[in-house]
C-alpha cells in the first residue's frame, strides 16, 4: 500500500476495492515474498502515480461496455518494459508468476493479468 504525502493517506489497489479484500492481509503476503531491497518495491514505495489518473480521466468512459484496465496499471506495465528491456508479451507472462511484478502492478497474487 502506498503512502500519499499530500493527503496523508494510503491508497488501496483497484483489485482490493472491487473484491472487498483487506489490503493489510495481502500486503503482509507481499512483505514476506517481495524483499525491501527489491527494485520494483523501492520504486513503488517512492513514486505515487496519481497524476496519471488525473491526466487521463477525460479519456476513459465508465459506462461503455467493460471498463478499461486502470491507467496506472498500464503505465506500470510500460515501466516494466522499459526497466527490464522486455517485450510486451514477456512482461505479461512474467506478471503471471513474479510476485514483485504483481506488487508493482497493485494486483492481488491471484489476480489475472491483461491479455497479451
Amino acid at each position: 500500500m502506498l503512502y500519499n504525502e499530500e493527503t496523508n493517506s494510503k491508497r488501496c489497489p483497484d483489485d482490493f476495492k472491487s473484491r472487498n479484500v483487506k489490503p493489510q492481509r495481502i500486503y503482509s503476503v507481499y512483505d514476506t515474498i517481495v524483499s525491501k531491497d527489491n527494485q520494483l518495491r523501492q520504486i513503488n514505495d517512492l513514486v505515487y502515480l496519481s497524476f496519471v489518473n488525473e491526466e487521463l480521466k477525460t479519456k476513459y468512459c465508465l459506462d461503455n461496455d467493460r471498463n478499461a484496465v486502470p491507467p496506472i496499471r498500464m503505465f506500470n506495465y510500460l515501466l516494466h518494459i522499459s526497466i527490464f528491456d522486455l517485450s510486451d508479451w514477456d512482461v505479461v507472462e512474467r506478471s503471471k508468476y513474479d510476485m514483485s511484478f504483481k506488487y508493482f502492478l497493485d494486483m492481488t497474487p491471484e489476480a489475472s493479468v491483461i491479455d497479451s
